[in-house]
Parts: structure tokens; sequence; C-alpha cells
């Protein structure tokens, strides 16, 4: 089935697609789940640094119907980098700026670090980085 699709895909596109090389660098955990480093477009770097993670993983009492829109909520991320999970810092989380599960399962996080900061900070940060994690 698979040598199926990819003769069908090069057959329609003209050449062989192959998949970009792995990074896990702005990878997060909190608790038992992971998050990613986002920064959309226009923030500057005196904003503050968001997390994008599974709604169920901020609250267990977050029913399917309801969402949360900008909630205080304390928590820590422990930041990786590479392929091989090297813990490069923690950030500490002071808010939720929006989670859900109505139709889906997501929660953006700010933490109390700026961008600025983060650069500053942690050895992982450059522009290309996060230009991979936009939204």
């Amino acid at each position: 089935m698979i040598k199926v699709l990819v003769f069908f895909l090069t057959f329609l596109t003209g050449h062989l697609l192959f998949a970009a090389p792995a990074a896990y660098d702005a990878i997060a955990k909190i608790r038992g789940c992971s998050a990613s480093l986002i920064q959309f477009y226009g923030q500057k770097d005196n904003d503050k640094v968001l997390l994008l993670t599974n709604g169920h993983c901020v609250s267990q009492q977050l029913a399917t119907t309801d969402a949360i829109i900008n909630h205080p909520h304390f928590d820590i991320a422990r930041i990786y980098r590479g392929n091989v999970p090297l813990i490069v810092g923690n950030l500490n989380i002071d808010h939720i700026v929006y989670a859900t599960l109505t139709n889906t399962d997501v929660a953006i996080l700010r933490t109390t670090l700026t961008y600025g900061e983060l650069k500053k900070s942690f050895v992982l940060y450059h522009d290309e980085l996060l230009a991979r994690h936009l939204l």
C-alpha cells in the first residue's frame, strides 16, 4: 500500500517526495504532556513566550463543551533541545490564553519569560527555530 501511495504521489508531483529531517528543538514537557514553543507572526521580543499543547493537559475538569479563555494557571514546562532529550531549562507558566476540548483538544499557555529573555537565556533559540513553529 505504501509503495502504491509513493508511486501515485511521485506521478502527481513529477518527483519523489522526501520528509525533512526531524528537528526536536523548541519542544517542552508539561507534566505528562508534550508542548511546543510557538510565536505568532508580529510578536515582539517583549511579548511573553507561548506554548501549544493539548487542552486536557491543563485541566482535568475541562469538559468537552468548555473553553477556558484568559485564566490564571500555574505550572512548569521543561524545555528540551535536539533529538537526544537534553533538558536546557524550565519555563514558568502563569496563564491559560485559551484551552478547549470542544471539537478539538488544544491549549495555548503563556509563560513568565519574554521571547527576548528566551534568546538570552536558552542556547536553543534562534529565529529559524521559531519560524518552524509559526501558526
